[in-house]
């Protein structure tokens, strides 16, 4: 690694593949912080709170979609920062 050279589509790399390990971590999470807490609010007569976080995967699938989008705009920069072809008024 100490021979490697630095560039931004490696650090881009590195922080999506960071992020996504900590997205399905958070996910992992919230899915037991979700099942724990529907259950204490069932059990304490709030089922109304508790039919509220039945919606939790919804925003877990939100941020994935995003997450997932985000990983385009790698493409997006190589299209953008690849060598255009000449002008037409200059001879190659």
């Amino acid at each position: 690694l100490h021979r490697e050279e630095f560039s931004d589509l490696g650090t881009f790399k590195g922080t999506m593949t960071s992020a996504g390990c900590a997205l399905l971590l958070i996910g992992l999470a919230a899915m037991v912080a979700a099942a724990a807490a529907a259950r204490f609010f069932k059990l304490a007569g709030l089922g109304w709170l508790a039919g509220l976080l039945d919606y939790w995967p919804h925003l877990l699938l939100a941020m994935l979609a995003l997450f997932l989008l985000l990983q385009s705009v790698l493409k997006l920069a190589e299209r953008s920062t690849s060598p255009d072809r000449t002008p037409p008024n200059q001879a190659p």
